[in-house]
This record gives structure tokens, C-alpha cells and sequence, in this order.
């Protein structure tokens, strides 16, 4: 039987592992706009487009968490939580990498392209 304590408990947790996503996905893109993808930084880029850039990749995160969690509920029953657990993390990380390459830190000619087209 849970207890108003079990639930707070429960709780804390829970908004404890959420506030770590968030953290720990800010702190990824730091790292992915001036590590992983440096070569792609635009110069002069407006706080408001940096803004659109981290809440892209917030996005993407959140989708990527999705994804992992619907393949995971897929294939547990079938081959267990650890391989169902690697396989989502393999398929989502694949995404993650597609989304970031393409949309979120697309190629400088690409996003001069996407400038210009957005100013016409």
C-alpha cells in the first residue's frame, strides 16, 4: 500500500530525474554548438535565432526521448529490458544525429540558403 509519503517521495524523484534531463540537455548543446558541430556556428547569429536553435534541439531531445521510449515498449517483451534499452538508444541516437545535422546545425550554405529564401 503507497502512503502520502511513498507518493512524495515518488514525486521528488520524479522531478528530480525531469530537472536532470533538462540540465543535462542544455548542457549537451553547449557542447554540440561548440564542440560537435563548431565548423557549422554562424557568425553574427542573433540571440533570437539561437534561441529558435536551442529550443530546436530541446525539441529534438524530447523527440528523441520518445522514440527511444516507443522502441523500447515495442521489443521489451521480445527480447528483454537491457537489448530493448540498447536498441532504443541506438535507434533514437541515429535520429539525433540526422535531426542535428540537417535541421538543428544544418551547413552554413545551407542556412544562408535558408536566410536568403526567408528574406525574399
Amino acid at each position: 500500500m503507497l502512503t502520502g509519503l511513498d507518493i512524495d517521495s515518488r514525486l521528488g524523484d520524479s522531478l528530480a530525474n525531469a530537472a536532470a534531463f533538462l540540465l543535462s540537455t542544455q548542457v549537451n548543446f553547449w557542447l554540440s554548438r561548440t564542440t560537435t558541430w563548431r565548423d557549422r556556428r554562424i557568425d553574427g547569429m542573433s540571440i533570437a535565432a539561437r534561441l529558435r536553435q536551442q529550443l530546436a534541439f530541446n525539441a529534438m531531445a524530447i523527440g528523441s526521448l520518445v522514440v527511444n521510449q516507443i522502441v523500447f515498449l515495442l521489443t521489451y517483451r521480445h527480447i528483454g529490458s537491457v537489448p530493448s534499452s540498447g536498441f532504443g538508444t541506438v535507434v533514437a541516437s541515429g535520429m539525433t544525429l540526422v535531426m542535428s545535422s540537417s535541421a538543428v546545425f544544418p551547413s552554413a550554405s545551407r542556412s544562408r540558403r535558408s536566410a536568403l529564401d526567408a528574406s525574399s
